[in-house]
C-alpha cells in the first residue's frame, strides 16, 4: 500500500491512497472490520486515515501522534523521522519507545496504480 502524509492544521496526518489489492476475495472493497471502536467498523480501507496527531519536535522528528493498523484493529503511539529525502523511519510503540517496532518506508513519486477514491 501507499500512504500520503500531509499537514492537518499544523499536525501531520496520513491516509491510505493506494492498495495493491483493494478488493477482497468476494470482489468488494476492503473494509475495516477489526477496529476496536465498533462505530468505525465498515469504513473502506482505501482512503482510511491511519496516521494522526503528529507534532513537530525540536530535533526535527514528529511525535506524540498515532498510527492505526487496520489488519489488527489497533492504534499505536507514533514517531516519524526523515532519514533522508527518500526514506522515512516509522516507529510505533505503546507508551514507551523502548518497546517499539521500527519500519523504513520509501518515498514514492507516484502511486503504482489508481489512487483510492476519496
Amino acid at each position: 500500500g501507499a500512504v500520503e502524509i500531509s499537514d492537518c492544521t499544523g499536525q501531520l496526518c496520513g491516509r491510505i491512497v493506494w492498495l495493491q489489492k483493494p478488493v477482497g476475495d468476494d470482489g468488494k472493497p476492503l473494509i475495516d472490520t477489526q477496529n476496536s471502536d465498533k462505530s468505525k467498523r465498515g469504513a473502506p480501507i482505501c482512503g482510511l486515515q491511519i496516521i494522526g496527531g503528529l507534532k513537530k519536535q525540536s530535533d526535527g522528528s514528529w511525535d506524540e501522534g498515532w498510527i492505526y493498523d487496520p489488519e489488527e484493529g489497533e492504534k499505536f503511539d507514533l514517531e516519524l523521522r526523515l532519514n533522508n529525502a527518500e526514506q522515512l523511519q516509522v516507529k510505533g510503540y505503546k507508551g514507551i519507545k523502548i518497546l517499539s517496532e521500527t519500519y523504513q518506508w520509501k518515498r514514492l513519486t507516484e502511486t503504482p496504480g489508481p489512487r483510492c477514491a476519496t
